[in-house]
């Protein structure tokens, strides 16, 4: 399911900024600043605070079936894990803000699976 609730704010995808970045599989969902923020799946913290335009983010990272993935969440007001920990999915890694380049209060996030960003929709079927 999506790591909390949320009105997506770019239907299809991926808004125009994102697509003149090459992003066409990150998605940014409406949110309130605090809105707690959870992993999509259980793993290790391999960034957490400032990532330039990303604002503060945290990045997770699991391999599954001798896939490597990794889903960031981006533009937090508050990064509640470190480098370094393990969580599960569904533990609470951050609250919604606007950091970074950001025009609104959201939460900008996408899934690599070996380097390649993946549809969440897809993903949110294949682990539900």
């Amino acid at each position: 399911e999506q790591p909390t609730w949320a009105q997506i704010t770019n239907p299809g995808g991926f808004s125009d900024d994102h697509l003149a970045r090459g992003e066409r599989e990150a998605l940014d969902l409406r949110v309130m600043t605090g809105t707690p923020i959870v992993a999509k799946h259980g793993g290790l913290i391999t960034q957490s605070g400032n990532l330039g335009d990303a604002g503060k983010a945290v990045t997770v990272y699991w391999v599954e079936q001798g896939l490597q993935y990794l889903s960031r969440e981006c533009h937090l007001y508050q990064c509640l894990v470190q480098v370094g920990d393990n969580v599960t999915a569904g533990q609470r890694i951050g609250l919604s803000g606007n950091t970074g380049k950001s025009d609104g209060p959201h939460l900008h996030t996408f899934v690599l699976c070996d380097g390649v960003r993946i549809r969440l929709e897809d993903y949110w079927e294949l682990v539900s």
